[in-house]
């Protein structure tokens, strides 16, 4: 009687053995299993864009944005790591009812103009920003693709397109800022106040520095220095 858990563990073993040498030796049985991997990933590809943000909002396209950046390959994603980006959009993320300031901040996640790093460079601090009552909306900006002037125009249409919903969302649009981590941090100082005199476009508290988010005041001469200092890392 005692021999029979011996015997039970031999023949599971030897039936191991010979799965593992028929699946190595069978190209049938790599095929199958190679299958059924693909399946299994296809629900993850199709979660790809799941942000769980409270709204999406496409702001324009290669067709309806003021210039392309000519990309024509698929946009592709991989673990939140978006690339050949074409159509920018906004995921804006709304503040906390208990804790809302009535600020909103534009989040430009960085990616080195090569990609747009949304997860851990955008979404994550939209989450956080969100809870601690301020809105915020994470921008999917076309990357430049040799046409610097693309990513600018989202990031502005940006701004805008916050202000122009504010009554609706609930944000002061006085307190609209703009701030990015690496290239998203240099595509923010670009937006800033002294890039522009437009008061539809001018940032209340511009702009955070790559990696680190180093928040300016609101003067003119604060953000020209902010932008000259951001300017010194990519030049």
């Amino acid at each position: 009687m005692r021999a029979t858990p011996l015997i039970f563990l031999y023949s599971a073993r030897k039936m191991l053995f010979l799965f593992l040498e028929t699946f190595y030796t069978n190209d049938i049985m790599k095929r199958l299993f190679a299958i059924v991997l693909a399946f299994m990933a296809l629900p993850l590809a199709a979660q790809e864009y799941d942000y769980k943000e409270d709204l999406r909002v496409k702001i324009w396209d290669n067709v309806t944005a003021p210039h392309s950046n000519e990309l024509t390959t698929p946009e592709t994603s991989d673990r939140g790591i978006v690339q050949s980006v074409t159509e920018a959009e906004l995921f804006v993320f709304k503040a906390n009812p208990e804790k809302a300031t009535g600020q909103a901040i534009v989040i430009c996640p960085g990616g080195g103009y090569e990609a747009v790093c949304m997860t851990y460079e955008g979404v994550d601090a939209a989450r956080w920003l969100a809870a601690n009552g301020i809105t915020c909306g994470v921008l999917k900006y076309r990357l430049p693709n040799g046409h610097r002037e693309v990513p600018l125009e989202d990031a502005l249409e940006a701004l805008r397109l916050m202000r122009r919903n504010a009554a609706e969302w609930n944000l002061d649009p006085d307190q609209v800022g703009i701030m990015g981590f690496s290239a998203g941090g240099h595509l923010a100082a670009y937006a800033s106040p002294s890039m522009s005199t437009s008061p539809s476009i001018n940032t209340n508290f511009p702009p955070l520095m790559p990696k680190l988010m180093l928040i300016s005041n609101s003067s003119e001469k604060s953000s020209v220095s902010s932008i000259r200092s951001v300017k010194s890392l990519y030049t």
